[in-house]
């Protein structure tokens, strides 16, 4: 995942198998960031919903999908 911040605004790309995906319905306040992204999944489109906390060199994010909710702690470069 390729991640930038600009003042309040986040952009990037999370590299899929097929390729970067955008990111897209992006925010952020403080520390707290949030985005969507779509994954094409062998034909299927699943729709992810990002939000999280940025520290000086990690980020501790939680995504959901439809089937369920996922957390981790990723160090940023």
């Amino acid at each position: 995942m390729n991640l930038k911040a600009d003042g309040s605004k986040l952009t990037g790309t999370y590299d899929s198998m097929t390729g970067p995906v955008p990111i897209k319905n992006s925010k952020i306040e403080g520390n707290k960031i949030s985005f969507d992204l779509t994954l094409d999944i062998m034909g299927d489109k699943v729709d992810f919903k990002y939000q999280g906390k940025v520290a000086v060199k990690t980020m501790d994010i939680t995504w959901t999908r439809e089937r369920g909710t996922t957390s981790a702690v990723i160090t940023c470069k």
